[in-house]
């Protein structure tokens, strides 16, 4: 990708991010609805995970319990949807954030969005801390989400006792 790429509007191929593209190719016949939020939670949870350069296995195992909770499959499926979404993440950085969370506020109501916060923070907690950098990160994803910051506090309270600055 160019940086004139960038600002060049989306065509119709290319309104969802890479990682849908990527998921549809390896579940092919799934509800496109599903298939977008799979994409879209996946790699909103991998942005997380990889925000600090350090992918601890705590947390890709909460990535797999909250895909078994969502996303009901086998898993073999749910560790290849966790390696396609870390893998994307760390070719992209945070070119697609917004790729992610607009098919979201199309489809999902207030509280389907604020479950996702607490995904959020519930694999950032899984290593036993909030970094700052995550919590960050997840306050960008409540406003990309159309939420407010009373969204993005209550979620953060729900591990307010894992939060970077509370555990030094």
């Amino acid at each position: 990708m160019s940086f004139w790429d960038l600002f060049k509007k989306d065509t119709p191929e290319d309104s969802h991010s890479r990682l849908y593209r990527k998921l549809q190719e390896f579940l092919p016949g799934q509800d496109e609805q599903k298939l977008i939020y799979t994409a879209c939670v996946s790699g909103l949870l991998a942005r997380i995970i990889h925000i600090d350069l350090k992918v601890h296995d705590e947390e890709i195992e909460a990535f797999k319990d909250i895909l078994k909770r969502y996303y009901p499959s086998d898993e073999r499926t749910r560790s290849a949807i966790v390696d396609l979404a870390l893998n994307e993440v760390k070719e992209l950085v945070d070119l697609e954030n917004q790729k992610y969370s607009r098919p979201l506020n199309e489809f999902l109501s207030e509280k389907e969005k604020y479950s996702i916060l607490q995904m959020l923070f519930e694999v950032s907690a899984a290593d036993g801390v909030v970094e700052n950098l995550e919590s960050e990160e997840i306050r960008l994803v409540t406003k990309s989400l159309l939420l407010t910051d009373q969204h993005f506090l209550s979620a953060r309270a729900e591990v307010k006792d894992k939060l970077g600055a509370a555990k030094k």
